[in-house]
């Protein structure tokens, strides 16, 4: 090599090390709340193109850290580090394009962009793109199988969310043959790397519960619910029913009615109609048909709201499922309001009225029987 050519290459390198020991120190002051320094070290190679600097000088303008706030900035140096294949940038511009909180929602561009940096092995833009694909976002057209194939890369990563995903598509067998095997096993993977997967802890707890993919076993059913239970709906829901019917524990009326009560007040349809059954019954509380008859009008009457559900699966869901859900909900009510009718009939004029009273009072985050007391 010609003596000058050797020069330029040491020059070169060593220009590269002093690079990114900036970048590093930039970074470095950057976690550290330096503000102020890392704005020293990184705007310089910002400007040389550095997209890392790049990268990270968009984030401090999004949030206003060691300079105002400012989207157009933000926006600006995402940009020219995504546009040199700096995966994160590309991850982070495909972000703000679909929410359109700095920058004019862009579904188009935000699949793009995502998708850049997914192809390039990013995890967190492998989940994006499967979002893409369940649908609803513009020209987008949905693809279960994509979905699932992103999510698999996703979960492969250990990306958060992906795996406890990707077990409820072989739950419900979207986009894959229905396993149970194969969601428990995706489930348990996302436990395994996130100690939230709340979702996946009350599906394993359904699992063992029901033997679903896996051999029955109470014990470990009511262990999971009781992890996710703090969390979830569905967990809480479980546990209340170990605890009633003495699955994995000892019988307990008394607590499950407490859970139950505490999900009615709430909101929870399930919660309310079980709820209901232990007052008509005497069981875990004490027997009281005017509270069961009120909680059977509130289920007949206060209905969930279908509009918000329409907008989520509307673009995605087969053909006649929203109809079907809807059917299945008049049903549900026609029954709550026969069951409220029958109870009825067994107490006095003046019981019922006070029934009718309470369940027409009623409001989410009021007990009922706190309401009669």
């Amino acid at each position: 090599m010609p003596k000058w050519r050797s020069i330029l290459w040491w020059l070169a390198l060593l220009l590269s090390a002093n690079c990114y020991a900036g970048v590093d120190e930039g970074i470095a002051a950057y976690r550290a709340g330096d503000y102020a320094k890392a704005m020293a070290e990184l705007r310089p190679l910002a400007d040389q193109g550095n997209a890392i600097a790049q990268r990270t000088l968009a984030s401090m303008f999004a949030v206003g850290r060691g300079v105002k706030e400012d989207d157009a900035q933000a926006i600006a140096w995402w940009t020219k580090a995504a546009e040199q294949g700096d995966a994160q940038a590309q991850w982070e511009l495909g972000g703000e394009y679909t929410s359109g909180t700095r920058v004019r929602r862009d579904y188009q561009k935000a699949f793009a962009w995502s998708l850049k940096s997914a192809e390039q092995g990013y995890g967190p833009a492998d989940i994006n793109v499967a979002s893409f694909y369940t649908g609803g976002y513009g020209d987008i057209g949905a693809d279960q199988k994509q979905v699932v194939h992103w999510l698999r890369l996703a979960a492969d990563q250990n990306t958060m969310g992906a795996a406890s995903w990707l077990g409820d598509h072989y739950a419900a067998g979207v986009g894959v043959p229905r396993d149970a095997v194969q969601a428990v096993y995706w489930w348990l993977r996302a436990t395994s790397t996130d100690r939230n997967a709340f979702s996946a802890q009350a599906n394993l707890g359904e699992s063992y519960e029901l033997g679903r993919g896996v051999e029955r076993n109470y014990t470990q059913a009511l262990a999971w619910y009781q992890k996710a239970a703090f969390m979830n709906e569905k967990a809480r829901l479980g546990l209340a029913r170990m605890y009633n019917q003495g699955l994995g524990t000892a019988p307990d009326a008394a607590r499950a009615a407490a859970i139950y009560g505490d999900l009615a007040a709430k909101g929870s349809d399930d919660a309310q109609r079980y709820l209901a059954g232990m007052y008509e019954r005497g069981e875990g509380v004490p027997r009281n048909l005017e509270i069961a008859a009120a909680w059977y009008e509130v289920l007949a009457t206060h209905r969930t709201d279908v509009a918000p559900l329409k907008n989520l699966i509307g673009n995605v869901a087969p053909s006649g499922t929203l109809e079907k859900i809807e059917q299945a909900m008049a049903e549900d009510a026609a029954n709550s309001k026969a069951h409220a009718d029958q109870l009825l009939q067994q107490l006095t004029a003046e019981q019922a009225a006070k029934a009718h009273e309470l369940a027409q009072s009623w409001r989410p985050g009021q007990l009922i029987s706190d309401a009669d007391q």
